[in-house]
């Protein structure tokens, strides 16, 4: 190993590598890199299954408006029929639930 702390400095019209690194190391720089790899038109990429159904949910729930309109059709039968109960203790705990959430 050498000590580049201690190496001379170059001098003006001698090799211009930096001191203190090994002939290796010098060889290795002087070798080209390898030209990339060509890419050609017949490459190809598979997809796993799980991959393509999470993709499909994924683009379902983008579409979607968020609502379940199922869900809001029998809140608004059970309301109109008079069979929609909300316990007291249910609305305090959502109630206090959703004020925890407001605050900073």
């Amino acid at each position: 190993m050498s000590n580049i702390a201690n190496a001379a400095p170059p001098q003006l019209g001698t090799d211009p590598t930096p001191a203190g690194l090994t002939a290796a190391a010098k060889a290795a720089a002087a070798i080209p890199s390898p030209p990339a790899p060509a890419i050609s038109g017949t490459e190809q990429v598979s997809v796993s299954a799980n991959a393509v159904t999470a993709s499909g949910l994924l683009q379902s729930a983008r579409d979607s408006d968020g609502i379940d309109e199922l869900a809001v059709v029998q809140l608004k039968n059970a309301i109109q029929n008079g069979s929609y109960d909300v316990s007291a203790d249910d609305l305090a705990q959502a109630m206090l639930g959703a004020m925890k959430e407001s605050m900073p």
